[in-house]
């Protein structure tokens, strides 16, 4: 989502264009299955608003951009994704902490239900 638009071609711009309103879309999926899960952590409020805010910007700029006709400038949107920028590293940001907090507990419970038993730690994906 972070990557700007390159070359003027109607027809890559047209697939650009269609694959970052797919991962846009794909962000809003991601972000309404993370934000249940940090419910459990009473004091992660904070942390679950700003995933909320960072997707809820990120979408209103997808719809900018599938209102755009065919035949837009590259230029509007790179300014459309400049836009998005900030939003999108927030979002990302704020998930590598959701991810890492969430497979804690997911540890934290596996020894709480078998505490004889090692529990391995898993990397969490960047």
């Amino acid at each position: 989502l972070e990557v700007p638009l390159v070359g003027t071609d109607a027809s890559a711009l047209k697939t650009f264009v269609d694959d970052w309103v797919t991962a846009a879309s794909e962000l809003a999926g991601v972000c309404s299955t993370i934000c249940p899960k940090l419910e459990a952590f009473k004091t992660q409020v904070t942390l679950i608003e700003s995933l909320q805010r960072a997707e809820m910007e990120i979408a209103k700029i997808r719809r900018k951009i599938v209102a755009l006709p065919d035949n837009v400038a590259p230029d509007t949107v790179n300014a459309l994704l400049e836009e998005a920028k900030p939003h999108v590293k927030e979002f990302k940001q704020n998930r590598k902490t959701a991810d890492m907090l969430i497979a804690g507990r997911k540890r934290d419970l596996a020894l709480e239900a078998n505490p004889d038993k090692k529990v391995k730690k898993k990397r969490v994906a960047a």
